[in-house]
């Protein structure tokens, strides 16, 4: 692979630039704004154009393979636009007093949905835990609470907010474009949620998570243990085979009360 130029459809590997003299990166629309800021690629593209005059194009599944990898990759490191961070200092400080606590109760498509970022064909993920139970959770937290949940359903807001029994601040618009999302999970102190693109935003921002793993588990949380080999350092709580979450979410609401 000396020499070659590579186009890739979503993530680069840092072996790569060993190997290839250009690589181009292809991503869905909705990442493009916040990989051009912290883009590893020589060409960054958008949407699904065609290869035309790359000498190889391949999917970003391929990689370990081709490359003969055996580690776990590192999450691409991306940062906060200077301006976005300043913005939401100054809008946190008026919503309530820090620490910051994040939630997120649902993540991934519907079923019958289209999933953002999975292949055609590809089965959607599909996560999500009660919000009652959640908000029993974290009820607990000494600061300020944020529902960063994208697109809440009418009414499930305030149903958090009911089950809190305190105010807890609706963020969820902001969602809708990612490098703002990532000024603002840059910024929070806490992360409680099912797995969800955000998830993966703190990852690269080098901040950690308290992820909530329902039964059956998806591959990047392996069927076992308190961690992740995709996340270090981010805490995982195991919905149990008997689907009940109360031991869970007792020891998820002491470990965040300390």
């Amino acid at each position: 692979m000396k020499r070659t130029t590579l186009i890739l459809d979503a993530f680069l590997y840092a072996e790569l630039r060993r190997r290839a003299a250009h690589i181009a990166f292809a991503c869905p629309e909705k990442l493009f704004p916040l990989l051009q800021l912290n883009s590893p690629a020589d060409e960054l593209r958008r949407g699904t154009h065609e290869p035309a005059g790359f000498d190889l194009a391949l999917p970003v599944g391929d990689l370990p393979r081709l490359l003969d990898s055996r580690d776990t990759p590192a999450p691409l490191a991306i940062s906060g636009v200077p301006g976005r961070l300043a913005k939401w200092r100054e809008r946190l400080a008026a919503l309530g007093p820090p620490p910051y606590l994040g939630v997120t109760w649902r993540g991934g498509a519907s079923r019958d949905g289209r999933s953002e970022f999975a292949a055609r064909g590809e089965e959607p993920l599909s996560k999500e835990i009660e919000i009652e139970a959640l908000a029993g959770a974290v009820r607990a937290w000494r600061g300020t609470v944020l529902i960063v949940q994208r697109q809440p359903r009418e009414g499930e807001a305030a149903a958090f907010g009911k089950a809190l029994g305190r105010a807890a601040h609706d963020l969820s618009s902001s969602n809708d474009d990612l490098a703002e999302m990532a000024a603002l999970l840059s910024l929070i102190d806490e992360y409680v949620a099912v797995s969800n693109t955000n998830v993966h935003l703190r990852a690269g921002l080098g901040k950690t998570a308290r992820v909530l793993v329902p039964f059956p588990a998806e591959f990047r949380w392996m069927n076992a243990g308190e961690e992740s080999p995709w996340f270090r350092g981010f805490r995982l709580y195991r919905e149990p085979p008997g689907r009940d979450w109360r031991p869970v979410m007792n020891g998820l609401c002491g470990d965040i009360s300390r």
